[in-house]
C-alpha cells in the first residue's frame, strides 16, 4: 500500500551543503523510482519553499536538506507544524547534533567520552591555556566546513580575523592523535541498529570537505580492520549515543580512538550524505544491503509514524 503514498524527496537548500544536498536528494529520488515508489524530487530554496511546504499533497517528505536550515530543526518543525510527516530526526534531536557546542555538552551530561574542548568567541583570551594542536570548528555547520587544525594561537587569531561572524561561538577541541572512524545507523529506538564501522584514511591532514567530496581523496576501509572488541565498542557508544538524542530512521557518528586506544565521540550526523562516495552507502553495502534497499528502509521506517 506504500507505493501509492506520494513521497516528497527534498533536498538543496541555502547553507554550505547545498550542492552535496542536491546530488544525495537526486541519488534518493532514482532509488524510490526504481523501487516504483510515487516519488517527486524538489529543489528547496528561500524563495520556494513556503509555497511548497504550504501547498503540499505529500504523504512523506524524505528530507535530504544537508547543513543550516535544512538539518539543524527548522525545516523540521515547518513540517510539524502542518503536521507533515518527514524521514530524519525531529526537531530536538536536530538541533541538538547540529550544534557542535551543545552536542559536546549532551556527551559529557550522557558520560559519553569526548575529547576536551573549549568555547571560544571572536577574542579568545590567552589566559586560558589552550592546549595545541588543537581542531576549530563552527558551531552550526557541516560537511567539516570551517573546520582547521591550528598549531598556535598565532593560527587561532588568524583563523578568527578570516570569519565573517564570529557571533555564534567556536568549538575549540584537543586534537586527537589517532584512527577516524564512522558508524551508520538505522532504525528508530530499540529497532536501531548499527552498520558495520567504517575507518577512514583521508590523504590531507584530515577529514575535511575537499577529503569528503573529491574521488580519490580519501581511502575508505569497511569494515574496519579492527578488533572485534573494539569493533564492538564503538558500535555500542555510536548506538547510546544516537539513541540518547533521540535520533531516528538514520543518521551516523564519527569518532576518533587515539593512539592509545582511546575512543573519542566526535558528532552525530542526522542527515548523512547519500551521495556515491557517502559514508552510510558504503556501511550499508558491507552490511549486504545495496543503496536502494538502503534508501526504502529509511522511507519505511519514517512512514511507521503516519
Amino acid at each position: 500500500m506504500y507505493k501509492t503514498l506520494k513521497i516528497g524527496v527534498f533536498y538543496g537548500g541555502w547553507s554550505s551543503e547545498r550542492e552535496v544536498s542536491v546530488r544525495s536528494g537526486k541519488n534518493v529520488l532514482n532509488a524510490l523510482l526504481r523501487k516504483n515508489y510515487n516519488a517527486t524530487g524538489i529543489d528547496i530554496t528561500r524563495n520556494n519553499i513556503k509555497d511548497i511546504v504550504c501547498s503540499h499533497t505529500f504523504d512523506t517528505v524524505f528530507l535530504l536538506t544537508h547543513g543550516k536550515g535544512g538539518e539543524d530543526g527548522t525545516i523540521q518543525g515547518l513540517l510539524e507544524s502542518l503536521n507533515i510527516n518527514y524521514t530524519g530526526s525531529d526537531v530536538t534531536a536536530s538541533a541538538l547534533c547540529m550544534d557542535k557546542i551543545l552536542t559536546k555538552y549532551f556527551f559529557s551530561g550522557n558520560a559519553l567520552p569526548t575529547a576536551p574542548y573549549h568555547i571560544i568567541d571572536s577574542d579568545p583570551l590567552e589566559k586560558n591555556n589552550y592546549r595545541f594542536p588543537a581542531v576549530i570548528k563552527p558551531r552550526r555547520e557541516g560537511s567539516s566546513v570551517g573546520v582547521s587544525v591550528l598549531n598556535n594561537m598565532n593560527d587561532l587569531h588568524n583563523y578568527l580575523k578570516e570569519q565573517n561572524n564570529c557571533s555564534e561561538g567556536y568549538l575549540l577541541e584537543d586534537y586527537i592523535k589517532g584512527r577516524e572512524f564512522t558508524c551508520g545507523i538505522i532504525g528508530t529506538g530499540n529497532s536501531a541498529m548499527a552498520l558495520p564501522v567504517l575507518e577512514i584514511r583521508p590523504k590531507n591532514q584530515f577529514y575535511d570537505y575537499e577529503a569528503k567530496y573529491t574521488d580519490g581523496m580519501t581511502n575508505f576501509i569497511v569494515p574496519a580492520e579492527i578488533q572485534h572488541e573494539l569493533s564492538n565498542k564503538i558500535k555500542e557508544l555510536s548506538l547510546n549515543a544516537y539513541r540518547a538524542a533521540g535520533c531516528r530512521d538514520f543518521g551516523r557518528v564519527d569518532s576518533i580512538v587515539s593512539d592509545e586506544g582511546d575512543i573519542y565521540l566526535l558528532e552525530i550526523n542526522t542527515l548523512p550524505g547519500m551521495t556515491n562516495l557517502s559514508d552510510l552507502p558504503m556501511e550499508a553495502k558491507a552490511d549486504g544491503m545495496c543503496y536502494d534497499d538502503l534508501v526504502e528502509h529509511i522511507l519505511l521506517s519514517a512512514l511507521k509514524r503516519l
